[in-house]
This record gives C-alpha cells, structure tokens and sequence, in this order.
C-alpha cells in the first residue's frame, strides 16, 4: 500500500469548475443520464470536475459515442465562485452548530484552501445549493403584497431575478422575481440570469401563494418581455 498522501487541489479552481460544470449542463446532474429520446447525454457535474482537474483520465471515453464536455471557465464563474465562498462563509457565522450536515461538510470544505478529490461531489453541488440558499434567502424578506390587480400591465420595472428553472412539463423556463419588494412569476421562453434585470411589459395573470412558504404571495404574469 503506497504511502503518498492523496492528491489535492485549489479550492477556488474546484469552485469555479463546478460552476462551468452547472453551465454546460444548465443546471445540475447528480448521475449521468440521457435526456430527451435523442442521445443527448449529460454526465454528471462532479465528473465533468473530475476530467478537468485530471482525476479522471479521458482516454477512458475515447471509445463512447458521448464524450465528456471539456469545462473552460470564464470570468463570470470565477467571480460566481468568489461570491460563493464569500456567502457561504456568512451563511457559516450565523448557522447553529450541528444545525444540518450539509453546513457541518461546508465548514469542512470552506476551511481550506485544497479539496481533496474525494470530496469533488460536494463541489459539485454547491451552484445549485447557493442559488438555494439565496432563493430561499429572497423569497423570505419579500412583501406578503401583490404587485397589482388581475389584469393590469406592468411597463418598465426593474427586477431582480432569484430563479430560472426549466419547466419539466412545457419547453420552457419557469422565473422568479422581486420587483418592488413583492414576489413574482412567470414563464418564458429563455433563461434568465440571476441578477438585476428589466421588465419591458407584462401583464397580471393572477394572485397566488408559495407552494411551500404560503404567507408569501406570488403576483403570476404573462406576456412577459424582459431585458438583461
């Protein structure tokens, strides 16, 4: 039995990876998996990490039909996973101890400048848990009012959006926002980035509440034209 420590690599370029792994998935897959009835074949977001940090050799795909995607990060996901981090290290300070295990393994991970490659599957899923936390974060200081009466349009609004989701049932994306303080939805055809955006137009298609905080009220819109 070799006695050489495991190898490990930089935190931030974990981190950075994992959030080009959740772009060239467009979101995150916990196995791989074929979607549709094409062969449009994801593999997971850890191993996509594990290829590029060269934890995983790629001859061992020379002979598949589907190929891993070759992650290349860019400036946006290493800004993402500098915000990450520092999010995280907030969401650590106010957490209780023993509070869940996944902000027990966060303090494990976060603590450290290496990650072992042992721990790639935690990596990988911190993307989908920040946007998570965040969400969750959002949707709980947004104002129980709606954004106005059935029926009206909305002209010119800046917005922020929390979520962009693809629908498992329509081709489409489902989008959550704040604008005014007040929570809002609707569905669309592109996906949006999370971040500041503008409201063109819309129009009020109903009132309704959280499927899982149901003191908070959801404004539902359609014909939406938004700009980022």
């Amino acid at each position: 039995m070799s006695d050489r420590p495991e190898p490990t690599f930089s935190l931030q370029t974990a981190i950075e990876l994992a959030c080009a792994a959740e772009r060239a998935n467009i979101g995150y897959v916990k196995e791989a998996e074929l979607f549709n009835t094409a062969s449009e074949f994801k593999y997971s977001n850890k191993e996509l990490i594990m290829v590029a940090i060269g934890a995983i050799d790629p001859k061992k795909y020379e002979d598949l039909p589907n190929k891993p995607v070759l992650l290349c990060t860019n400036l946006e996901d290493r800004e993402r996973a500098t915000e990450m981090r520092k999010f995280f290290k907030r969401l650590l300070f106010t957490a209780i101890e023993g509070d869940d295990q996944f902000k027990s393994d966060l303090f494990t991970v976060l603590e450290k400048e290496e990650v072992a490659k042992n721990k790639m599957g935690f990596i990988a899923y911190l993307p989908f848990a920040y946007q998570k936390e965040k969400y969750q974060s959002s949707i709980k200081k947004a104002v129980p009012e709606y954004l106005g009466n059935i029926g009206e349009e909305v002209l010119d609004l800046d917005c922020e959006i929390i979520r962009s989701s693809r629908s498992k049932n329509y081709d489409a994306w489902n989008t959550d926002a704040i604008i005014d303080s007040k929570l809002v939805s609707w569905m669309g055809k592109a996906q949006l980035k999370l971040g500041p955006c503008v409201l063109i137009k819309g129009k009020i298609k109903d009132h309704s509440a959280h499927w899982q905080y149901p003191e908070i009220k959801v404004t539902r819109l359609n014909y939406v034209k938004a700009f980022q």
